[in-house]
């Protein structure tokens, strides 16, 4: 079942026992038995590093701020060091 439906998680597959075959697993039992990575086929998801270095700039550029005013409301904001450009979200 997990080499035909290799996007499946382990709670899919525990739900699709239950229902087609009456079987209660645990998803912690069908990861136990998960391979890995599947053989001969690439990763389908981006790796931590990959993600970081392809997206440096704009992670770097970014500042995030919470602001209390007098009223003690609070506002969000974001700074796009960038380009100098603040915007806010109302609370």
């Amino acid at each position: 079942m997990i080499v035909e439906n290799v996007t499946w998680g382990q709670e899919r597959i525990a739900n699709e026992l239950l229902l087609k075959l009456g079987l209660r697993v645990s998803p912690r039992t069908v990861r136990k038995y998960m391979p890995k990575t599947m053989p001969g086929r690439p990763r389908g998801d981006q790796r931590w590093a990959i993600f970081l270095r392809n997206h440096a700039q704009a992670i770097i550029a970014c500042d995030f701020l919470v602001a209390v005013t007098a009223a003690f409301r609070s506002d969000l904001g974001l700074i796009d060091n960038r380009g100098l450009k603040c915007s806010t979200l109302r609370n």
